[in-house]
């Protein structure tokens, strides 16, 4: 796992943290997955086939040992500022 580098004004792109993250972002995906079925959400229909769907292409990722799972590039050019606080930093 490397460091995420930010630019010269602060901000780091989501496509950073992929990279930076590399196969350790599978399990932050699945649990994602996961919590998305148990939570209600979980009761509202179609939503348990889609998310199944989507943990099903994710496996499918890890079987054939991509380096990071695929993302959306829409996904990837969010970007955030350093200067915006952490969730951990209000507890």
């Amino acid at each position: 796992m490397r460091r995420c580098e930010s630019d010269d004004d602060g901000v780091i792109h989501f496509e950073e943290l992929v990279e930076a993250l590399g196969q350790w972002l599978y399990g932050p995906m699945f649990l994602i997955a996961a919590l998305l079925q148990l939570l209600p959400t979980g009761l509202i229909t179609g939503v348990t086939g889609v998310v199944t769907t989507i943990a099903l292409l994710i496996g499918i990722q890890m079987v054939i040992r991509c380096q990071h799972p695929w993302i959306p590039n829409c996904l990837l050019k969010v970007s955030t500022s350093q200067k915006t606080p952490a969730l951990g930093a209000y507890f």
